[in-house]
């Protein structure tokens, strides 16, 4: 799937967040190679000052951690950073099936494999390098064992549960729904809960509620808008899963209420879905179709579940060959998938990394990119990618020239004239600009105005191969 969509060759900016996540990982692999056990912080804010896309902080390490040391098996290079995701991706459904299979039928199993892997947001998310593939795993693993635990009181669920709960927050704030996952899976306690149980969950929702919302990682929970929210939730889900699937889904639903020993796995896949739907609701950020992954992921294995279902009806019905539904249900699914990896979309290009082999970065050593996030995170994968000693610097125009949110709800000039940006772009002795194709924020303005300045010394640069998105500019006086 990767290599039809041309991931190897694309640059590492399907949207917004992935140059964070790739720079992030490179950062983390070069203060092992190159600077380990010093502090580990100042090599970070110096690697920021060339290269600033570094989120740790924002996000938790784990994901990072993981990239820096498959790299240092498989080399430093943007293959390695994807197969490390191919690698999340596969265990991913690996385990998937694997689960199924134990409980149901490889058929079924691989119905399950099928449902997830069709649907956009995993084509997507495999084909980029994101952390999001491993916070479903470790969410899933931490479901089953947690709901293990509550039916049987088992030391070692209990201690898989913990383990797993604390990789998945350590992967993605989103891993806190993991903290949801024991009040959901109640019904299955041997013993009634008591009031210590009740006031951890109370303790829990106010955590979400009012934590993300105090450091400025989400919007103010609101009761009119839960709604519309848990609407566009509930509608991303058809959507990406498709009525098949959700009809499959919903069928499965009926082994939560089969025999003991079945029960727990079903349940906890029950539970997965709605603790992401209530962790959805009870910390509202702008919605993006990955957040819906931990639930598709419980959508898949119940759709798996409906599909074993049929297949024994139509077994027991038929006098023939009673593997027969079996073997067609299994080779349905397995057509699926290869169609889906032979028809996977392809991973937009906006043409950085062709721009860094050509030498973009090769006589300057300060570069300003102006434009949106993308822009800039694509240029500064692209050069951190290729740049491991740190010759270079690119400076980003919405932090050097503006004051912004990482959502851009609000942008404050730092200069208050065009001669002022001038000033800067003297002091910062930057001899390149780059404006993305989306460069219209007020910041990129402002800097278009101080470069046309009398006497400013910026020409237009010819188009390098690959950046036909982009304007490139260069400083012919001294700077």
């Amino acid at each position: 799937m990767q290599y039809r969509s041309g991931a190897f060759t694309a640059d590492l900016a399907s949207d917004a967040d992935e140059p964070a996540h790739a720079v992030s990982s490179l950062m983390v692999h070069d203060y092992l190679t190159q600077a380990f056990p010093r502090d580990p912080l100042k090599f970070a804010w110096m690697f920021y000052a060339h290269y600033p896309k570094v989120a740790i902080g924002h996000w938790p390490p784990l994901f990072y951690c993981g990239e820096a040391t498959w790299m240092l098996v498989a080399g430093r290079s943007q293959r390695a950073l994807l197969l490390f995701v191919a690698l999340c991706g596969a265990a991913l459904l690996g385990s998937i099936y694997f689960e199924v299979n134990r409980r149901t039928s490889a058929a079924a199993a691989l119905v399950s494999a099928s449902v997830l892997l069709t649907t956009s947001v995993f084509q997507k998310l495999v084909c980029g390098v994101h952390p999001d593939l491993l916070l479903a795993l470790t969410i899933f693993w931490s479901a089953v064992h947690c709901a293990d635990f509550m039916a049987f009181g088992s030391p070692r669920s209990r201690n898989l549960f913990l383990g797993f709960g604390v990789a998945a927050l350590l992967v993605h704030g989103r891993g806190g729904m993991v903290l949801l996952l024991p009040f959901c899976l109640l019904p299955l306690r041997r013993r009634a809960a008591n009031w210590k149980w009740l006031a951890a969950g109370l303790a829990v929702l106010l955590f979400m509620l009012l934590v993300p919302h105090a450091i400025h990682e989400a919007s103010s929970f609101s009761v009119t808008g839960l709604p519309a929210h848990a609407y566009e939730f509930v509608a991303g889900i058809a959507a990406l899963t498709g009525w098949p699937g959700i009809l499959l889904a919903l069928l499965g639903l009926g082994l939560v209420f089969r025999s003991f020993r079945q029960k727990p796995f079903w349940v906890a896949m029950v539970s997965m879905g709605v603790c992401g739907m209530v962790f959805d609701l009870l910390v509202p950020v702008p919605f993006d179709t990955r957040y819906l992954l931990p639930t598709l992921v419980a959508v898949a294995v119940l759709a798996g579940g409906g599909a074993q279902t049929i297949v024994e009806r139509v077994s027991l019905a038929s006098s023939l060959w009673r593997r027969a539904p079996y073997a067609a249900m299994g080779t349905a699914a397995l057509a699926s998938m290869a169609i889906t990896a032979a028809r996977v979309p392809v991973k937009p290009n906006h043409g950085y990394r062709n721009m860094i082999a050509n030498c973009l970065l090769c006589e300057n050593q300060t570069t300003l990119i102006a434009g949106s996030a993308i822009d800039e995170g694509g240029l500064i994968a692209e050069a951190s990618l290729a740049d491991p000693l740190r010759a270079h610097t690119v400076l980003r125009a919405s932090k050097v020239l503006a004051e912004t949110d990482w959502s851009r709800s609000y942008t404050e000039l730092r200069f208050d004239s065009a001669s002022e940006v001038d000033d800067f772009l003297d002091r910062a002795q930057v001899s390149e600009v780059v404006f993305g194709g989306e460069s219209q924020y007020e910041e990129d303005l402002q800097l278009r105005a101080a470069m046309s300045l009398p006497g400013s010394g910026w020409e237009r640069k010819p188009l390098i191969s690959g950046g036909n998105r982009v304007e490139i500019y260069r400083r012919v006086r001294p700077a």
